[in-house]
């Protein structure tokens, strides 16, 4: 009887495995050295295409920025995107971001098993000859086929600007738990 409770409680336990945290996050960059996430950050250019729109206004851009990637000692990721840069043609060059920075981060240890990973990043103001928009915008980073970003909604609240599009690096990046 004793044992039946044993293999009881040890199923119970191997069924309950994904409520635990994850585990650090490791990766490694163009297949060299493994790294983990909360020893040695990523920082990389990633850069992209989207479409912007507002009002009326619709336009075709390229965005660019410097990305830090890290993880802290509880597993929470954080996100930096520095010196964000909108160019392409004539009216993308008009679209500009401030401040200087972007941040955002997950609030709990995430696995690569569930991306893309969802999170928002804050401190976007964003500004054209068709209106401002500012504060926050949701953001997923997409652990597989190379490590990107992609975005697909609104600079919220202050604004209707809606922004579509993927930044990626140009090194290849693998994840996992």
């Amino acid at each position: 009887m004793k044992l039946n409770n044993l293999i009881m409680v040890v199923i119970g336990m191997a069924c309950s495995g994904g409520a635990s945290a994850s585990g650090p996050l490791y990766y490694s960059v163009n297949g060299g050295a493994s790294e983990q996430l909360d020893v040695t950050p990523i920082s990389d250019h990633f850069s992209g295409t989207y479409t912007w729109r507002n009002g009326f206004c619709t336009v075709d851009c390229t965005l660019s920025a410097d990305v830090s990637i890290s993880e802290d000692s509880n597993g929470i990721t954080s996100f930096l995107f520095s010196s964000p840069v909108s160019g392409g043609n004539f009216f993308c060059s008009t679209l500009t971001f401030s401040p200087t920075a972007w941040s955002g981060s997950v609030p709990t240890p995430i696995s690569v098993n569930d991306s893309p990973i969802a999170f928002t990043v804050s401190g976007i103001e964003q500004n054209s000859l068709c209106g401002v928009c500012s504060d926050q915008m949701d953001m997923y980073f997409h652990a597989e086929d190379g490590g990107y970003f992609s975005f697909d909604g609104p600079i919220a609240p202050n604004g209707t600007c809606f922004l579509k599009g993927d930044m990626s690096s140009s090194n290849y990046y693998e994840f996992w738990n």
